[in-house]
């Protein structure tokens, strides 16, 4: 038996990620088998019935497989190990080349970053951003910021390739007017720095890109609490209510760009959304909202989504 076809490394699993295997033996039943290669574990396995071969679509194996954990941190590169799968395929006993995956929907060739928000955004005062990089060799963040009159700079390095992040924490620019960060001259992304909105909401989600994006909605439109009620079974198997409140937020986002309300409208569809608190860090909720307007003929347009906070 031998691999055919093989996705390249950095593939994305939103879309297919086909291997193919063949050989000319005789037609027999075998067994092929997905490792999560990080932990060991087999995640996905089909058997293929009197055949000299075939090939298996991976992707719906690794599509629930990862869970993002961002956090708040020092200004610098970090390692992403919770960012991307490392799988390989065993066919008959043969194994196939070991792959680093995307939870992504397109293909990207590095260097690149994956965001799907624009490079250029708001900060506020304190808040921590994330960035998220593809590199093929050591990495320069040269992080510029214009305060007074006055233009400072400071360098961080990576000597690590592939995936990255980048984590740029407002806390440590208290005075910063402006602020940028240039990754070895393929990308820049800048912020204009802002006062914190008490009356706003910071939200964090996955993106489409593989990537924890951020937005600060200025308002909150309405906070509420409501409570849900379900049927579960006690201990001996009876039926039995449950009540459980959950808080409500209505957030209202600026008038955007379309491609900006784009971005905010994949909250919708993400698999993970948090409400990033100063204290607590990120909280996870669920978006309740199930459409959202982009774009209005002749006139600006913002998104309002609704979200669903577990109350302690």
């Amino acid at each position: 038996m031998q691999f055919t076809q093989t996705p390249p490394d950095y593939a994305p699993f939103g879309a297919p990620l086909r291997y193919a295997f063949s050989d000319t033996e005789p037609a027999r039943t075998f067994d092929v088998q997905v490792y999560d290669y990080g932990v060991g574990d087999v995640i996905g396995a089909r058997r293929m019935f009197e055949s000299q071969g075939g090939q298996i679509d991976i992707a719906p194996f690794l599509r629930h497989r990862l869970r993002f954990q961002p956090a708040v941190a020092p200004t610098g590169f970090y390692d992403a190990p919770d960012r991307s799968l490392i799988v390989d395929v065993v066919a008959d006993g043969v194994r196939s080349p070991i792959r680093t995956l995307l939870p992504r929907r397109e293909a990207v060739e590095a260097p690149a970053l994956l965001s799907s928000m624009p490079v250029k955004r708001l900060i506020a005062r304190g808040e921590c951003d994330e960035l998220t990089l593809l590199t093929s060799q050591s990495c320069v963040a040269s992080v510029s910021w214009f305060c007074n009159g006055e233009t400072s700079s400071r360098n961080f390095t990576s000597t690590d390739s592939g995936l990255r992040l980048f984590r740029l924490n407002m806390n440590e620019f208290p005075d910063a007017e402006r602020i940028s960060v240039l990754f070895d001259r393929f990308v820049q992304v800048s912020w204009e720095v802002v006062e914190s909105r008490p009356d706003g909401c910071r939200v964090a989600w996955r993106s489409d890109a593989g990537a924890v994006e951020h937005y600060d909605f200025p308002v909150v439109r309405e906070e509420r609490l409501e409570t849900v009620d379900r049927m579960i079974r006690n201990v001996w198997g009876e039926p039995a209510a449950e009540t459980r409140a959950v808080r409500v937020l209505n957030l209202l986002s600026a008038y955007e760009t379309v491609d900006t309300l784009r971005a905010l409208a994949g909250m919708l569809h993400a698999p993970q959304v948090w409400i990033v608190d100063p204290e607590n860090g990120y909280q996870p909720v669920v978006v309740a909202s199930n459409s959202a307007g982009i774009r209005r003929h002749g006139s600006l347009c913002n998104l309002e989504v609704e979200l669903h906070c577990p109350v302690a």
